[in-house]
């Protein structure tokens, strides 16, 4: 090899880690300088939407976010619930059945009778699914856990064990089973190099801010002006907005955000068009409530 040859992969080599905190900081100031359209649903929940036309991650996207501060079942504040149907339905429909001021997709599920998660979920303290697929070890969709506790306050775990039964011992009457786990702690969690996290689909999300503001996200996908997310620019997404904790949910044509009064706000892909029309049927949701 060419002495010129060695210095340019010299350079590149010492260059390389410059330019991709270059890139980084490029996109983390698009996304916090970026001009959000925010309304206020009530004084413990905002809804935000962004549109970022080629300047985050060098691609089209549109983020829809929910904040939730002091959520608890109290008089006047919103709390958390899952909601499941014996048969597929949709999200909105859920939301509309339990009259919630908002809600998102859940866990993974199967097109196949009975309709139900594929991960381990738990309502009202009655267990709906266990763990299923594969071996006794956990999945990459089976890495995190949500639980909400009797206050309607949400939780984001890292179970200690691979045991598909660990789940079983958490003393939480609502528990939710989904994955990867993207961050914990304040931590990033490693990702796979496998297709479901390399490439771009829309994503569902739910993050715990250090400040314990809820974030319920959904990324749409799979259309040109938005192409959706990798889990890695997920992960760097969120936590640019300060998540702690952070997992990621059913996505793909399941990615569904709906907010009482507005309908779906996201825009679904399953119809393969950009607007507000394509929602899946999915088995389960996760619901933001109100207690009046």
């Amino acid at each position: 090899m060419k002495l010129r040859t060695y210095v340019i992969l010299f350079l590149f080599a010492a260059l390389a880690p410059a330019l991709l905190r270059a890139e980084e900081n490029r996109d983390s100031l698009s996304l916090v300088t970026a001009e959000w359209n925010e309304e206020q649903l009530n004084r413990k929940v905002t809804f935000r939407q962004g549109f970022f036309k080629g300047n985050l991650f060098e691609s089209n996207q549109i983020i829809s976010i929910i904040e939730i501060k002091g959520a608890k079942k109290k008089r006047n504040s919103p709390y958390f619930a899952f909601a499941a149907e014996e048969e597929l339905t949709r999200t909105s429909e859920m939301a509309v059945k339990h009259d919630a001021l908002a809600a998102v997709n859940g866990n993974f599920f199967s097109f196949k009778k009975p309709h139900n998660s594929v991960d381990y979920l738990k309502i009202n303290g009655t267990e709906i699914c266990g763990n299923n697929g594969g071996d006794s070890r956990r999945g990459f969709n089976q890495t995190g856990v949500m639980t909400i506790d009797r206050k309607g306050r949400i939780a984001i775990l890292k179970p200690d064990s691979t045991d598909k039964e660990w789940e079983r011992i958490l003393d939480a009457p609502d528990i939710m089973t989904a994955g990867p786990l993207l961050m914990i702690s304040g931590k990033k969690e490693p990702l796979e190099e496998s297709s479901f996290y390399t490439t771009r689909h829309p994503r569902t999300a739910v993050a715990i801010l250090d400040n314990g503001n809820i974030l319920l996200v959904t990324v749409d996908g799979r259309n040109a002006m938005a192409q959706g997310m990798s889990l890695e620019e997920l992960q760097s997404t969120l936590g640019w907005l300060g998540a702690k904790d952070l997992i990621n949910l059913d996505g793909g044509g399941s990615t569904t955000m709906y907010i009482k009064g507005k309908e779906v706000v996201n825009h679904p892909s399953d119809n393969k068009k950009l607007d507000h029309l394509g929602e899946r049927k999915v088995a389960n949701s996760l619901l933001l409530l109100f207690a009046e």
